[in-house]
């Protein structure tokens, strides 16, 4: 004889009322640190010390996107491993642990400041005030609730420049935690030279002709001078209006010797040395190779500029 529908309904009805009845709720636990101890397997509200401070690793912890559920099952067998009845630390059959790491949205100035630590350990000669701002929100960065390190996978082939993007990468505890890239805005400021008044091509320069000002060295083309560069025995290779930043490719040393200038020449072969009267060919500045001739053999030479007086011949 078959049931009739409406009791196989009713039937249905209590049995799913009595699964409900039956089922135990899943203890959630919040826990920080690279993995999950037999301290967070603990369900009992006042543990025993040396439960509450055990170390023993169960199992590494959870992503902050993925939490671990952790069934009666597993944990009695490692409680059971370890020691302990799982009912001695709250667990009843049926009974489900969801474990999750304990997270945090990083703070944009934190994540800078991070960014910064790591462009000038990547550029320990860099020289100026390094400052950087987001062109672009990052958006939120979640991460485990603990320490973490932020590295750069491939530092700016070609330098720090006004604009770029740049991949990140985080980690906790050594783990991988973050992967990314960021677009940021970037300026080097110090104090360089900048000419007071037009110099012209020639001129011997002197810091008397030229004052400070801060600018950022990623707008200015070329390699300037700064407070820390000295221009003494040096002098402009082109016309330098005023206002303008005093460049490195614009200057050289002040010649020493001049063209047609006779000067002492030594030669050097092993243990035996020759002086001889030279004719120079070339301007030189000390340490500048120029051309020198010979005046009574006609032979023409090379030599580097000792001083105003003296060459050494190669």
């Amino acid at each position: 004889m078959k049931a009739s529908l409406p009791f196989l309904s009713c039937l249905a009805l209590l049995l799913c009322q009595q699964l409900s009845a039956n089922q135990i709720p899943p203890v959630q636990k919040q826990i920080t640190g690279p993995t999950i101890t037999l301290a967070d397997l603990n369900l009992l509200p006042k543990p025993a010390p040396h439960i509450a401070n055990s170390k023993v690793v169960f199992a590494e912890s959870p992503s902050v996107h993925e939490p671990r559920a952790i069934v009666f099952d597993e944990a009695a067998k490692f409680l059971l491993k370890n020691g302990f009845e799982a009912s001695s630390l709250g667990w009843q059959p049926g009974q489900v642990l969801v474990i999750n790491r304990q997270a945090r949205t990083i703070d944009r100035a934190e994540l800078l400041d991070h960014l910064l630590f790591a462009m000038l350990d990547h550029n320990p000669t860099l020289s100026g005030d390094l400052r950087l701002e987001f062109l672009r929100d990052p958006g939120d960065i979640r991460i485990p609730d603990e320490g973490f390190e932020l590295s750069l996978p491939q530092p700016p082939s070609n330098g720090i420049r006004s604009r770029f993007i740049i991949p990140i990468a985080i980690s906790v505890a050594g783990k991988s935690v973050f992967s990314g890239s960021v677009a940021l805005h970037a300026s080097l400021n110090q104090k360089i030279w900048v000419s007071a008044r037009r110099i012209n091509r020639g001129e011997a320069l002197q810091e008397e002709d030229f004052y400070l000002v801060e600018r950022d060295l990623l707008t200015i083309s070329g390699t300037p001078f700064t407070q820390d560069d000295l221009m003494a025995g040096l002098e402009s290779k082109a016309t330098l209006m005023k206002d303008r930043p005093l460049l490195k490719r614009y200057t050289g040393r002040i010649p020493v010797v001049d063209r047609g200038d006779l000067v002492d020449a030594v030669l050097k072969r092993g243990a035996m040395s020759i002086t001889m009267k030279v004719q120079t060919l070339d301007k030189g500045a000390p340490g500048d190779t120029i051309r020198v001739l010979n005046p009574k053999s006609k032979k023409r030479l090379k030599g580097i500029v000792n001083d105003d007086s003296t060459i050494k011949i190669l």
